[in-house]
């Protein structure tokens, strides 16, 4: 498209999609918008990405905000980054969410949202020393249980080996009677 009217009348109807909730048309409408300039305005795709967002598609939404994640229009920029958070936290991925939430404060410290999600993310995440006792605490554990599995030393006299040898001969003798017993019913037919 060369003409300005048609491309104006092309992200009239897009924006109008987004407004009616038809993400699907408006994916469209602003993927052929972008696909008809060189040089694409970065809040075309910034709408281009919320559309793929809105439709599940966050894989296309992700593509689109980490092309205007770094440009020089600070607030797009800290939009961008605050929608890749956020799906960094649709991936489970909290680490990644909660750096870039500080990033789209970094580039927008207006950015209330942002803000928001960066003060929330970072209360439920431990902090590096939280980590470090949290590690501690699981090796430390981890040696008791296998100090406690190490075969003790057992100082038994003649009479006590004798007794401990004849209980175990006794319950191998039980244990085989039972599978004898198990083996037999279970080699009959029932019919």
């Amino acid at each position: 498209m060369t003409n300005v009217s048609e491309r104006n009348a092309l992200k009239y109807e897009a924006d109008k999609a987004i407004l009616q909730k038809k993400y699907t048309k408006a994916v469209v409408l602003y993927k052929k918008l972008t696909e008809s300039t060189f040089l694409v305005n970065p809040a075309l795709r910034l709408d281009l990405g919320h559309a793929y967002f809105m439709t599940g598609d966050t894989a296309k939404a992700n593509a689109e905000y980490k092309k205007i994640q770094h440009i020089g229009d600070k607030e797009i920029a800290s939009v961008a980054s605050l929608q890749i958070g956020m799906i960094d936290l649709k991936r489970k991925d909290s680490s990644m969410a909660l750096n870039n939430f500080k990033v789209s404060l970094e580039k927008n410290p207006e950015n209330e949202t942002a803000r928001f999600n960066y003060e929330w993310l970072k209360k439920l995440l431990p902090s590096k020393k939280e980590k470090e006792n949290l590690i501690q605490k699981i090796v430390a554990q981890e040696l008791q249980i296998k100090d406690s599995i190490k075969p003790k030393k057992i100082d038994l006299n003649e009479d006590e080996t004798l007794k401990y040898l004849n209980s175990m001969k006794a319950s191998d003798v039980e244990y085989l009677s039972k599978q004898r017993r198990y083996t037999s019913i279970k080699g009959k037919k029932d019919w």
